[in-house]
Order: C-alpha cells, then sequence, then structure tokens
C-alpha cells in the first residue's frame, strides 16, 4: 500500500498558503517557514524574503499563482549560486525551487 506523501513528512516547518507583497527585498512578505506555498503572486506583490537559517539547513518555495513570477529574496547580505547580494530569486508561476544554506553568506538555489 502507498504511503500519501503529506508537508508534515518533509524535515521543518510548512506553510500551505502564504501571500507575496511588494518587489524589493524591504517590502516583501517574510518567510516564517521552513517551507512555503505563495498562493497569491501579483505584477505588484510579487515578493518574498527567506529567514535566516544555519549552514545545511533548506528551504523549500513553491509559486502556486497560474500565472505571476514569484520573487524570492535571501536573508540581508546573502546571495544564492554567488550572484549579487540580496538579488532575488525568480520562480515561474507553477514551479518550486530548494534553496541550501551553505554558510552565511551564500545559498544555492536549484529548480524552476
Amino acid at each position: 500500500m502507498a504511503r500519501a506523501f503529506t508537508l508534515g513528512a518533509v524535515e521543518g516547518d510548512a506553510v500551505v498558503t502564504l501571500t507575496a507583497a511588494g518587489t524589493t527585498s524591504t517590502t516583501a512578505t517574510s518567510v516564517t517557514a521552513d517551507h512555503v506555498m505563495v498562493d497569491a503572486v501579483t505584477s505588484s506583490a510579487r515578493g518574498v524574503i527567506l529567514k535566516n537559517m544555519d549552514a545545511g539547513q533548506e528551504a523549500w518555495i513553491s509559486n502556486g499563482d497560474a500565472t505571476e513570477t514569484l520573487f524570492v529574496y535571501p536573508p540581508s547580505g546573502m546571495k544564492f549560486n554567488n550572484q549579487t547580494a540580496d538579488l532575488h530569486f525568480s520562480v515561474p508561476a507553477g514551479k518550486a525551487v530548494a534553496f541550501k544554506f551553505l554558510n552565511a553568506t551564500h545559498i544555492i538555489a536549484v529548480g524552476a
């Protein structure tokens, strides 16, 4: 018998619905869980900012919107895939990305 998958089976805490806000890191919605489904994204409200995590921890962000691209921002001073610090990572509608924290300044973003 197959076991049903639930977000509870994923290590860390999860939020099934979150609404994006703003278009910059200072106006983005703060992510307070490890794994999040962002269900509402618009052209003027498309940002979320990851919470600080320790090296080795990871967060998953899913864009549950049907049409708009989600901007995921790193915690202040951090960077995704060795790009510019504080630059967002774009997650297309209907896609998800895993973010693995390497150290105090670097995060690997995989997916989308």
